[in-house]
């Protein structure tokens, strides 16, 4: 379980930051996506329904929920929500008596006006992209992060260090597949959607160096 104490320890990686109004007339059927998605709800009521609950969600609430958890937003007629979704790589959630524990969402009322503002900070940041933006939304993310684990109804783990990742496990195996081909890091970066720089870097945590491999990085 992590901790304050030892939070420095995660690799995030903030992959999307967009705000967005969702209407009766942009909800759609169940969907998910490979990483942590952190929810702002700025204005605005709805329901987010999951594969085995739901849950009204209103202005003011952060909802995190777990990669690969399908979820859709189902809203009343003429209603619309105001969100911004952060995208984060690299963590997961679990359950504070069980760190491997079934974990699908988190829902949390925000009563302090500064999570919006470093939201709203993340967001101009991701749309920028200044020099050291990344580096700049991620500590945002982390203030975050840390102010809702002050009331320790959920732990966090490194998804890097699972032994199954599912991203470098679909690498391994299309390599095992089609290691008589001459891969390129295009290749895999199209399997997986994901930043060619990260994978470079997830793989090396999880592998070992990529020179060793069959991969062509050029």
């Amino acid at each position: 379980m992590y901790t304050m104490s030892n939070f420095k320890n995660l690799s995030l990686k903030i992959v999307s930051a967009v705000k967005s109004t969702v209407t009766t007339n942009l909800t759609t059927s169940f969907q998910k996506q490979p990483h942590v998605k952190m929810v702002y709800i700025h204005n605005g009521e709805a329901t987010l329904t999951f594969k085995d609950a739901s849950r009204t969600v209103k202005k003011n609430q952060i909802i995190l929920i777990n990669p690969n958890v399908e979820h859709y937003w189902d809203l009343e007629n003429n209603t619309s929500v105001d969100i911004t979704e952060v995208g984060i790589h690299g963590l997961e959630f679990s359950a504070v008596s069980e760190s491997d524990g079934e974990f699908t969402y988190y829902v949390h009322d925000e009563k302090e006006a500064d999570t919006n503002q470093f939201i709203t900070f993340i967001t101009k940041e991701m749309d920028a992209k200044k020099s050291g933006y990344e580096e700049v939304a991620k500590r945002y993310i982390e203030i975050i992060l840390i102010h809702l684990l002050r009331d320790e109804e959920f732990s966090i783990r490194n998804s890097l260090n699972k032994k199954n990742h599912k991203e470098i496990q679909t690498v391994k195996n299309f390599m095992k597949v089609n290691y008589h081909k001459n891969i390129t890091l295009d290749d895999l970066v199209e399997l997986i959607h994901i930043n060619k720089f990260y994978l470079i870097r997830i793989f090396k945590q999880e592998v070992g160096d990529v020179g060793n491999s069959n991969i062509c990085i050029a």
